[in-house]
């Protein structure tokens, strides 16, 4: 599962370079503008919807369900007390809702 996440990161990185990066890209007065050159402002706004579905959305949905799995699977072994596992789950809540609301804030175009 390892390997193909790794795989599958390099070849999803490498394919929107290829496709987006280098088309949008220009050299002006001896200056790089990189994502710069689109089409259309139309092909601009639907690549940046689909980028911050794909890069939001799919990132917290995997994170709610990982974490999720992780905790129903391990909760007699962290029942400890009914505090201590509620408390666990809210600390990664918010700390993927503070991760989230930083990469918003840093990414959202």
């Amino acid at each position: 599962m390892v390997y193909s996440t790794v795989v599958f990161t390099w070849v999803t990185a490498a394919a929107i370079n290829i496709t987006v990066s280098f088309p949008t890209s220009g050299v002006v007065d001896g200056y790089c503008w990189t994502w710069w050159f689109w089409p259309s402002k139309a092909v601009k706004m639907t690549y940046s919807v689909l980028y911050f579905i794909f890069y939001f959305f799919n990132l917290v949905a995997i994170f709610i369900y990982c974490y999720s799995h992780i905790l129903s699977d391990n909760l007699q072994w962290w029942n400890q007390t009914e505090r201590t596992s509620e408390q666990l789950f809210l600390r990664s809540y918010h700390v993927k809702v503070l991760g989230s609301m930083l990469w918003l804030a840093r990414n959202g175009k």
